[in-house]
């Protein structure tokens, strides 16, 4: 058997032997992880092909074997990393609104700022962050095991931080069913950027969506969030004010019968 050449690439050695070592295998793990986010948001866990991942990695198809076990434990990888991705990016922002939460004294104002910060930073033209967008919505409709480690790693924390600016905004409490609601439903049309991206494009005849085109969606956004919490807001006030004056009529009933 003839020597292996020093310039054969990476992927023709076995992992784990003296050949692969560890700063290379951490490149190798990542290289798959990174084909793994392309192949799996466009084709899901069951139309995935092992051999077109290591192929688009660069890498030998029983590197995913070594390194994951198989193509679920791959997929399984790929939700811990978009945990990190996520809470990379958004983790400060989240520190600061619950930091401001947890003071009690909410502006409004500031409620609304924060909020469409929070939505704003969805609107990243980043590749991967494009790729792990499809991934994560793929797992709402079609859930696999990976979905709870996105949902407790990476999901439910926002949710419970924007559903807290859309309750405090509104002067009600977070653990109300309705204001979960109200934050789905405004994530939900940020989520439609991407789940409905060609046909937004079709029908704005934009060729790609870049900043000038993001700065636009920011100003419509600013427009539509605005107007539901203001709408929120003043039906709950003139909910609030109905129930006390129901209740300071019932009182007076009682004590003049």
């Amino acid at each position: 058997m003839m020597p292996a050449s020093s310039s054969s690439p990476a992927y023709e050695m076995l992992p784990g032997s003296s050949l692969f070592p560890p700063a290379r295998s951490a490149q190798a793990r990542h290289a798959l992880i990174v084909a793994g986010i392309a192949e799996f948001s466009e084709r899901g866990v069951d139309g995935a092909s092992a051999r077109r991942i290591a192929e688009r990695a660069g890498q030998n198809v029983a590197a995913i074997a070594y390194y994951f076990g198989n193509k679920e434990g791959l997929y399984r990888a790929i939700a811990t990393y978009a945990v990190e991705v996520v809470t990379r990016r958004t983790g400060p922002l989240l520190d600061e609104i619950e930091a401001y939460l947890a003071g009690g004294k909410n502006s409004p104002a500031r409620c609304l700022d924060y909020l469409l910060r929070m939505l704003s930073s969805t609107l990243s033209g980043n590749d991967e962050l494009v790729a792990l967008t499809q991934l994560i919505v793929r797992e709402q409709t079609h859930p696999t095991d990976a979905f709870e480690i996105l949902f407790r790693g990476a999901l439910e924390r926002p949710h419970r931080v924007g559903t807290a600016l859309v309750a405090a905004y509104a002067g009600g409490k977070a653990d109300d069913p309705s204001f979960v609601i109200h934050y789905h439903l405004i994530l939900s049309s940020m989520l439609g950027l991407r789940v409905a991206r060609q046909t937004l494009l079709r029908r704005t005849e934009w060729t790609d969506i870049g900043d000038v085109e993001r700065r636009q969606i920011a100003e419509i956004l600013t427009e539509h969030v605005t107007a539901t919490l203001r709408s929120l807001r003043s039906r709950k006030t003139r909910a609030a004010a109905a129930k006390r004056t129901r209740t300071a009529r019932n009182g007076s009933r009682a004590k003049h019968p």
